[in-house]
């Protein structure tokens, strides 16, 4: 990872759930430019998890006030958004169930449904993708 920015690196590292804390701490001590760092967060829709991540790692104090507030603004909107698609989609496969239309979930909500089930909040959902029969 040599010829890319600390704040790639910085990125990189957060996202990798095999990442010390350790690195992750190293790297926050370098210069970082916070602007980018954001802007590349919310480009790659990766703000959420970097959010999580950095929250659970008890890093968040590490970070300039104002970054933290741009994560935590996106996890809190990701988190809303998932939770009335995930209700949109309950009555959707009710309404299919009761005409006897079978449906697969497909993508993003098969996710949430079921790897991010426990923090639905950190993989950001555009729609609801269904195959049916």
């Amino acid at each position: 990872m040599n010829n890319i920015s600390t704040t790639h690196r910085l990125i990189l590292s957060v996202i990798n759930p095999d990442t010390h804390k350790r690195k992750i701490k190293a790297l926050l001590s370098q210069k970082i430019d916070w602007r980018d760092f954001l802007k590349k967060s919310y480009a790659h829709r990766i703000a959420p998890l970097i959010y999580y991540n950095l929250k659970k790692l008890d890093l968040l104090s590490f970070i300039p006030k104002p970054t933290v507030n741009g994560l935590e603004a996106a996890y809190i909107y990701t988190s809303r958004v998932n939770m009335v698609f995930a209700e949109e989609l309950k009555h959707i496969l009710n309404a299919f169930q009761k005409e006897g239309i079978s449906c697969i979930i497909l993508k993003g909500m098969a996710f949430v449904e079921t790897i991010y089930q426990q923090n639905p909040g950190i993989r950001p959902l555009k729609d609801i993708d269904l195959l049916l029969r």
